[in-house]
């Protein structure tokens, strides 16, 4: 309608037809199939098939190489953990995980060297800078990497390498690991204006995110359907 000196010109005699043919609906001249069914969804998901756990890869996503020794190693982390002074908020935020993870607290100590269960060490060698080693074998595991980020990936993928049931002293893979991303943009998208979430929920999604080392979040916080910022001057 249009609009002059304020006021309108309401428009009462028009119709909303739907689509009633084919060619309504093709996206283009050559689409063969215009509409999906419910039908044709359930019959291209009877195609997937769940993988046997021994075909899963040990670490996901799967590592740029992994060498597997063919073994299992005890990992006890009554051992502590030792780090170099920079990897200090990963020993920390390890040490949570292991604690929430084996119901005890684990012990955190600056350094790399004696008897620790697992040991966080710097390595300049290692130029990506989400790139790191691990490894494991019966003298524990060592993550390297040339920086914090490499050190946290790593720790997620020591994580994978749990049992799901662990809660005392449990059996690992005996692997070396060498590691970074083919993307380096990595993204998860969260849509609170249409579907919205709490906030406990978003804080979950973020843990998650970083177990499967993504490392971007959209949140999508504003559409027609919404408005998720709070603004305290106007009415709920």
């Amino acid at each position: 309608m249009g609009r002059r000196s304020g006021k309108g010109h309401a428009i009462a005699d028009f119709v909303v037809a739907p689509s009633t043919q084919d060619k309504q609906l093709r996206r283009t001249a050559n689409d063969q199939k215009v509409q999906t069914t419910a039908e044709d969804v359930y019959r291209r998901n009877e195609a997937i098939k769940t993988l046997p756990a021994s075909e899963l890869p040990k670490i996901f996503p799967t590592p740029a190489s992994i060498a597997d020794a063919g073994a299992t190693v005890i990992f006890d982390p009554k051992g502590g953990i030792a780090y170099e002074p920079v990897f200090r908020a990963e020993a920390d935020y390890l040490a949570l995980m292991l604690g929430g993870i084996f119901g005890k607290p684990v012990l955190t100590a600056q350094g790399t060297t004696g008897t620790a269960t697992v040991r966080l060490v710097k390595d300049a060698s290692i130029k990506g800078k989400e790139a790191y080693r691990l490894e494991t074998d019966k003298e524990g595991v060592r993550i390297f990497a040339g920086t914090n980020a490499g050190i946290y990936y790593g720790i997620q993928s020591l994580r994978q390498l749990l049992p799901l049931t662990a809660k005392g002293p449990a059996p690992i893979a005996a692997v070396q690991v060498n590691d970074e991303p083919r993307f380096g943009f990595r993204s998860f998208s969260l849509d609170v204006a249409r579907n919205f979430h709490s906030k406990a929920l978003v804080l979950r999604m973020l843990d998650v995110m970083s177990v499967y080392k993504v490392n971007t979040l959209h949140l999508h916080m504003s559409d027609d359907e919404g408005w998720r910022v709070e603004i305290a001057g106007l009415l709920s």
